[in-house]
């Protein structure tokens, strides 16, 4: 990696890297009410379900992609954990996160042994261009909100490609470039355009392609997720001043409702789109 991206890739990180994370979600778990020995996924979804959507776009992809139960998953850019605890309770598969920051994985590490999880799900700190794992070891790629933050999105694809089983599907529910630039900053994913990468959905759909996969499913699910936008919005207008206990805010901190507003204001004047994709790595090559 040259010294150019080495410092984007930092300046990314530190985006996320905040400190203890662990620990300010169990101080909300608990002021939630919460019983911090028998957490289930719903007192969680809060705050690691972090995309548009939240449970329900993961349930969603989940039915799309049709993995096979007991299979072996790869959760390129899944943060805490959530997507992945959710995928491996209900396929009884093995689910690693690979994520570019460290507070996050040790994060979920801390949340997933408090879920009983973690014999089921991993973490592993790492680039997804470049990613730490040999060739043909998972059975599916997963990612979800996570290529905003990829300038190279053909490594990002080969890459998945490549630790791909023949026969492994990749599934993707990512948001894309619009038809309005440039979109308004800060966003949950980035505070200035220097750490944000949207690609036209035409364009990131012709990369993945290029890198050997079949398409099977690719969906335009920018409606939904204006849908969700608006009830959203309105519900952050009415606790103005008073961030819930257990929230994106115990993730990104104070900066958090105006990120989620202007990604908000993005998708309703057309400045990003969202997609979800299934894509497969031939049987025979």
């Amino acid at each position: 990696m040259n010294q150019q991206n080495l410092g984007v890739s930092k300046s990314i990180a530190a985006h996320y890297d905040r400190g203890d994370i662990a620990s300010r979600v169990f101080a909300g778990l608990q002021a939630s009410g919460k019983n911090l020995d028998a957490l289930t996924r719903e007192d969680l979804a809060p705050v690691d379900q972090f995309h548009a959507r939240g449970t329900m776009a993961t349930l969603e992809l989940l039915e799309l992609a049709a993995m096979p139960e007991g299979c072996n998953v790869l959760d390129v850019g899944g943060g805490i954990g959530g997507s992945a605890r959710l995928i491996s309770a209900k396929l009884k598969a093995h689910v690693t996160v690979l994520d570019l920051s460290v507070d996050f994985c040790l994060a979920g590490e801390r949340l997933t042994r408090q879920m009983g999880q973690d014999k089921q799900v991993s973490f592993k700190h790492g680039d997804a261009t470049d990613m730490p794992f040999p060739d043909a070891g998972f059975d599916a790629v997963w990612t979800q909100h996570s290529s905003m933050n990829v300038a190279d999105k053909t490594a990002l694809y080969r890459e998945a490609f490549r630790v791909l089983r023949p026969g492994g599907k990749l599934a993707l529910h990512e948001v894309m470039g619009g038809f309005v630039t440039p979109p308004h900053f800060p966003v949950p994913w980035a505070n200035q355009s220097c750490t944000s990468f949207l690609a036209p959905a035409t364009e990131v759909n012709a990369i993945i392609h290029a890198a050997g996969f079949t398409e099977l499913k690719w969906l335009d699910v920018t409606e939904p997720t204006r849908a969700w936008a608006q009830q959203t919005r309105a519900a952050l207008e009415a606790q103005v001043g008073r961030p819930p206990a257990l929230g994106l805010s115990t993730i990104l901190g104070a900066e958090t409702g105006h990120m989620t507003m202007n990604f908000i204001r993005n998708l309703l004047e057309d400045r990003v789109t969202v997609f979800c994709g299934v894509f497969q790595k031939a049987h025979t090559l």
